[in-house]
């Protein structure tokens, strides 16, 4: 399958298309923090929290959620009634492979997730936000994204994703 027919599928797609699993920590990636030969070891698990299935499809999944900035400070993003963003990872999977992996960010403490927004020009592609929208609807928060996407003042433009 060519990323393009992929990524077309995930853009036609409805969200009730989705099935959200959340994911057990043994697929955590593990990263010993201090130095190896010290005792004790620190470890971090760090782990996508979901993983998204297409039910039409299931060799297509999403992983989201693995944490790749705890403080993200971009005003967009942080103009919300709670101000916590979290820059995260969203891991495009075929058949469990990776293909495609991207940022996005957890607003107003964690109620929704946005497209990472271009540095500046407050831009996001369309396919990019359409899929953000999806997955968001799929799990079901109870929040509206339009207004989420109103309210980082993003411009949503016809530029290719992903690139």
């Amino acid at each position: 399958m060519r990323m393009t027919k992929y990524f077309s599928m995930i853009e036609r797609s409805k969200p009730d298309a989705w099935r959200v699993e959340v994911l057990p920590p043994y697929l955590a990636e593990i990263q010993q923090l201090n130095d190896p030969l010290e005792e004790p070891p620190y470890l971090l698990a760090e782990k996508p929290t979901s993983l998204l299935v297409f039910r039409d499809d299931v060799r297509i999944s999403v992983a989201m959620g693995r944490i790749e900035e705890e403080e993200f400070n971009e005003d967009w993003a942080t103009g919300f009634s709670d101000k916590k963003a979290t820059l995260r990872r969203a891991d495009f999977l075929f058949s469990g492979s990776l293909i495609y992996s991207c940022s996005y960010v957890s607003v107003d403490g964690g109620r929704c997730d946005l497209p990472l927004l271009s540095s500046g020009k407050l831009t996001v592609p369309k396919r990019f936000n359409r899929a953000m929208q999806i997955f968001h609807q799929a799990r079901e928060t109870g929040c509206s994204y339009s207004n989420y996407i109103v309210g980082s003042r993003a411009t949503i433009v016809d530029e290719e994703w992903p690139v």
